[in-house]
């Protein structure tokens, strides 16, 4: 055998429905297997309703033809207990019983049969109502598979979306269709920067870079996650990231400050020869998504660009604050004045090194 002929008979076994004959009587199991398996369906079949549901659980059939009359549990007992199962309960269920009053009849109905044929039945109307049965439950089959799929793809679009921006503005995002740009005062901004990064990565395979960048980056957003930062973007080997741009925060200052300290310590256990430099500033930002083809929420203004600069006066090792950063913790962290010193297009600015405790 070829091996196209092997794939298409692969193919055909997959799509071969199987079809379960829960009946007490060994004739009409065997009448309807031989049926069954004349319409090229594979067949199971149990002698009464208890083992049917064992082969229901085992095996999952794409169809059941169910006698009523049985000893042990009774077909109404096996419809009652597919209806209440919730692994069981789109398996369609086609009675066949000798059992043909209408009480019976409705009663079947009502529990959940997909459809009812008296005893004995005609092998031609039989066919045809196996047939429209398994397309029914095929075409079921393949919406909820599709369904599951648009589910699944769903799932992947907001993890992509929560990974890209904060969870406000994702719960904003869908709730509206767009994000209102902001305007927030009182926004601690967090700026820390790879000290050794350059020296580091010159000469290095690009892959080894970005694989122990990645891990610092994923230290530096649990941090972040833990004292309830919201991370803003990387940039290269900086990191940046905001206290009370999104909603207000008592101590946002503090909240960065020992974020930066466990950054701090974290940063050469990643990649010994790497320390890093943190700069903090408070005031007021502008934020919202920018973008047509490749969205960003991001954050700009004043506050951010003077973060940026005294991250890059500070000492590695050291958290850099701005007069008005260390104005707001006061003697609750020890600080040292590094004397004025020159921050681009702000002149000269007194600035305060706090050293890890």
């Amino acid at each position: 055998m070829s091996t196209t002929d092997a794939q298409v008979d692969t193919a055909v076994a997959e799509r071969q429905n199987s079809v379960l004959v829960i009946d007490d009587s060994a004739d009409n199991r065997l009448i309807l297997a031989r049926l069954i398996s004349s319409l090229g369906h594979a067949v199971l079949v149990a002698p009464d309703g208890a083992q049917g549901l064992a082969v229901m659980r085992e095996s999952d059939p794409d169809l059941v033809l169910v006698d009523l009359g049985m000893p042990v549990l009774d077909g109404f007992g096996v419809l009652e207990t597919v209806r209440d199962d919730p692994a069981l309960r789109d398996i369609p269920c086609v009675v066949i019983s000798g059992a043909s009053d209408v009480q019976n009849i409705v009663r079947a109905l009502r529990l959940g049969a997909t459809d009812f044929l008296p005893k004995p039945f005609n092998a031609d109307i039989l066919r045809a109502r196996i047939d429209t049965t398994l397309e029914r439950k095929r075409l079921l089959d393949e919406r909820a598979a599709v369904l599951a799929r648009v589910v699944e793809e769903q799932a992947r679009s907001d993890a992509l979306l929560h990974a890209l921006f904060p969870d406000d503005v994702v719960s904003e995002l869908k709730r509206t269709g767009r994000v209102a740009p902001r305007k927030r005062s009182d926004v601690t901004i967090l700026f820390a920067d790879v000290a050794g990064f350059t020296a580091y990565s010159s000469g290095r395979d690009p892959a080894e870079v970005v694989e122990r960048l990645g891990l610092l980056v994923a230290e530096f957003e649990a941090i972040s996650a833990h004292h309830r930062l919201e991370q803003i973007k990387t940039i290269g080997d900086c990191y940046m990231a905001s206290a009370g741009l999104l909603s207000p925060r008592e101590d946002g200052v503090g909240d960065c400050i020992r974020a930066a300290f466990e950054m701090i310590r974290v940063t050469p256990q990643v990649e010994p020869s790497w320390s890093l430099r943190v700069g903090i500033h408070i005031g007021e930002v502008s934020a919202g998504v920018i973008g047509r083809q490749r969205y960003l929420f991001d954050v700009w203004g004043d506050t951010v660009n003077i973060a940026s600069r005294i991250q890059e006066a500070g000492r590695p090792g050291c958290v850099t604050l701005s007069p008005e950063a260390r104005a707001r913790v006061g003697l609750r962290f020890t600080s040292q004045s590094l004397g004025p010193t020159l921050i681009r297009g702000k002149g000269e600015v007194e600035v305060f090194s706090i050293s890890l405790p």
